[in-house]
């Protein structure tokens, strides 16, 4: 989400490099806090689908705040096409699969549940092969040996 909001900001006002998407020809005018709101939206969207009509109210709330007109339509379309394009190219990154099972260790800092749920499983188990979101691999900063 903040990729795309990042990089949907940056379509308008142009001044750093392009995380993963850059819109062309949009015009200077249009508005960012549309262009965020929508890549917002449109991410949480398809990332959290169950929760969508709470995210639609929200979003409509967050576009009332800004005055209708051709800058707030050319904002709400930047963001939701660097959405849809960061979207896309993130699809087959790895982060869908299926958790790797973990089993619980009773040795001196093994994982353990935690409150308040105390979750059977922990999440995100297979995150060390998701594609890296901003590294170029996931060994990049991994610590060197202990020196004593």
């Amino acid at each position: 989400m903040h990729a795309a909001i990042y990089d949907a900001v940056n379509s308008i006002d142009a001044t750093h490099e392009s995380y993963l998407v850059r819109i062309e020809r949009v015009s200077p005018r249009a508005s960012q806090e549309a262009a965020v709101a929508a890549a917002a939206h449109e991410t949480l969207v398809a990332l959290y689908p169950a929760f969508q009509t709470e995210l639609d109210q929200q979003f409509e709330q967050s576009l009332a705040q800004i005055p209708d007109g051709a800058d707030k339509i050319a904002g709400i379309d930047v963001g939701t096409g660097v959405a849809l394009a960061t979207l896309a190219l993130r699809s087959d990154d790895g982060s869908a699969a299926t958790p790797i099972p973990y089993i619980f260790g009773d040795a001196p800092g093994d994982y353990q549940s935690t409150p308040p749920n105390f979750p059977k499983q922990p999440v995100f188990t297979h995150w060390s092969r998701v594609t890296p979101l901003a590294l170029e691999s996931a060994r990049q900063f991994r610590l060197g040996r202990h020196q004593p």
